[in-house]
């Protein structure tokens, strides 16, 4: 339930922010798709912890229904929601193709939403992620991430 609630906020506050878009709606295609695949991953999620845990209910997902592919379909759903992962992503270009107050609404709004489901997860495992190496490996990608907009930000050309 409360992802499904997670990702109809990002659809929602995203639907607000492209009302009022600078651009044609075409140039905010990738946006829609990237965020339409995190919502439809965080529903393939939420369908796998009912049935490895028994119960709809996020809070009371018992310890043993974390597992690791269950975990990994909802770090992908994360990090392509928020946005971070090392290619460029959709922030960006809400950002760019936006007006200024949408564009504040829908980044303040839809990365935070987007990374709480990664967040609670911790707290389902019990405090700990299903394996160390899940730990590396997300802490990889924010690496690749970090790295990537660095790049990114010295490519870019100088503004006068």
């Amino acid at each position: 339930m409360v992802l499904s609630a997670t990702g109809l906020a990002a659809t929602a506050t995203l639907a607000l922010a492209l009302l009022r878009r600078r651009e044609p709606l075409t140039t905010l295609r990738h946006a829609w798709v990237a965020l339409t695949v995190a919502w439809l991953l965080l529903l393939w999620t939420a369908a796998l912890f009912e049935v490895a845990g028994g119960t709809s209910a996020y809070g009371a997902t018992p310890v043993t229904a974390m597992r690791v592919p269950v975990f990994i379909v909802l770090a992908l759903s994360t990090l392509v929601g928020a946005g971070l992962v090392p290619w460029r992503s959709w922030v960006p270009q809400v950002l760019t193709d936006c007006t200024p107050d949408s564009a504040a609404l829908a980044v303040a709004v839809l990365v935070p939403l987007s990374l709480y489901p990664l967040a609670r997860a911790y707290a389902i495992g019990a405090g700990e992620w299903p394996s160390a190496a899940l730990n590396v490996a997300v802490s990889a990608v924010g690496a690749a991430t970090a790295i990537g907009a660095a790049v990114r930000a010295q490519a870019a050309p100088q503004a006068d």
